[in-house]
């Protein structure tokens, strides 16, 4: 064995030796994308137009004191930033749905009407969220207003990354856009966030008078400073910044170059239905199940995260990816999830000291459009807890499973010795370098989600001897 693959060989062990969540037996192929076939991408795509925006000159990152805010100080930087926009419509729609990400509180006015108030708690892992709420009542043909008021998210400003990443995460951005359509449908969108709209900050104690109303004069504003288009920077995708995106209709935010392949749960434990009942749970480890799964409660009740009717699923191996529901139902449903590479940290209700674990993104909750498609945040996990929190009295889901993103390799280099236990840790420590390769070779897939330059000097080397690859 040459000098480069005894290298290779030790660093791949060392990597193995490191993951402590795999079981004495896993499944074989330990890679899902082992034997996929590579065809076109999982998802013809074009970016998305709207834009990541926000006042122009006042981004955290951009500061020389920028080490100043750190991640445990949400009350600072928390002035509120005004938004303004202009757009015409031939004619107002029977249903028009407007979508909110960014900041962690917004009051959205359009035409002078107020049409919501948005809030998540700054101590919530993901820095920020998906808001929506029906936007058709305000509407009307011809020329519309839409005024915002944003405090930014929450998150963590760094020395190490791309500054915008850093803006990503530090939550000092705004997407917005108001789709014809009700929510969870996609259609071309009547005004998205982009380079035109108008900014300032205030001070907290300051009152800009009939700022949300049509008739206010906003041409003394400057014009937002934008990051481009949500989909259109690689470095938007790193460090979970951008984690709260999934809701957001046609968002994918991955590479190009990345794929995709479909994985059911291998097993379903840690029942509770509570006052509720289930129906078909084969249906979320089978293929071939005869009926969906359902969910039924005596009534619509609205449950707390606390007592909803919940259950485990297990991969059977750690995945990068997302958690995927499709909805077979007429209704709107909403549902949580938590992530874990353990039981326990899926089963955790959050982060905290008294826990052993706790789940990395923490408690996330999912709405789920009628008949459509609703994705979790990208992490790596191989436990997924999920808890059914309200919808119709009958609730169908046509399938809850996992979309595994993985770059193509071929598994060109290989190990084999009489030491069965030996054999794994290699093919361990080959998967465990295959789910780094995401939208760059990323420390990990779980955290940092990023690049580290340490790690890609062993990761390097290790995808080379492995895949056969320097790309």
């Amino acid at each position: 064995m040459s000098e480069m693959k005894q290298i290779a060989v030790i660093v791949i062990v060392a990597l193995a030796m490191a993951t402590s969540t795999y079981s004495q037996t896993f499944p074989s192929p330990l890679d899902p994308a082992r034997n996929v076939v590579v065809g076109s991408p999982a998802h013809p795509h074009a970016g998305l137009p709207e834009e990541y925006i926000w006042t122009a000159d006042d981004v955290t990152a951009k500061r020389a004191d920028h080490n100043k805010f750190p991640w445990n100080r949400p009350d600072l930087r928390i002035a509120p930033h005004l938004f303004r926009a202009k757009f015409h419509i031939a004619a107002a729609p029977a249903d028009a749905t407007l979508y909110v990400a960014g900041p962690r509180e917004a009051h959205v006015f359009l035409n002078g009407h107020k049409l919501d108030d948005f809030y998540v708690n700054p101590d919530a892992p993901i820095g920020f969220h998906v808001f929506h709420t029906s936007a058709s009542a305000a509407l009307r043909a011809g020329d519309n207003v839409l005024a915002i008021e944003a405090i930014r998210g929450r998150g963590v400003v760094s020395g190490v990354s791309p500054v915008a990443t850093q803006q990503l995460a530090y939550g000092e951005v705004l997407a917005v856009k108001i789709v014809p359509a009700r929510f969870g449908v996609e259609a071309p969108a009547l005004v998205i966030s982009d380079g035109r709209w108008r900014s300032i900050a205030r001070a907290p104690e300051e009152i800009v008078e009939h700022w949300s109303e049509p008739t206010f004069d906003d041409s003394a504003w400057p014009a937002v400073g934008s990051l481009g288009p949500v989909e259109s920077n690689v470095d938007f995708l790193q460090w979970s910044a951008d984690a709260g995106m999934y809701g957001w209709p046609g968002y994918l935010g991955m590479s190009p170059g990345l794929r995709t392949f479909s994985l059911l749960a291998a097993a379903v434990s840690h029942v509770f239905a509570g006052r509720a009942s289930f129906a078909n749970l084969a249906s979320l480890t089978s293929e071939s199940a005869a009926a969906p799964f359902t969910v039924t409660n005596e009534s619509a009740v609205r449950n707390s995260d606390a007592d909803a009717p919940s259950l485990l699923l297990d991969f059977g191996r750690e995945i990068a990816g997302r958690l995927l529901i499709e909805s077979a139902s007429s209704s709107d449903a909403t549902i949580s999830i938590a992530y874990g590479e353990s039981e326990i940290e899926a089963l955790a209700t959050g982060l905290t000291s008294g826990q052993q674990g706790g789940n990395y993104l923490g408690t996330n909750v999912l709405e789920v459009p009628a008949n459509g498609v609703a994705r979790g945040p990208k992490s790596g996990f191989r436990y997924v807890r999920v808890r059914f929190l309200h919808g119709a009295a009958v609730t169908a889901f046509k399938s809850i499973r996992v979309e595994g993103i993985y770059y193509p390799v071929t598994y060109a280099g290989s190990f084999e010795s009489s030491d069965t236990q030996l054999n794994r840790i290699w093919e361990v420590g080959a998967y465990t370098a295959h789910l780094c390769m995401q939208d760059g070779i990323w420390d990990a897939p779980k955290r940092d989600r990023g690049r580290w330059a340490g790690d890609l000097e062993i990761e390097g080397r290790v995808i080379s001897a492995a895949f056969g690859t320097t790309n």
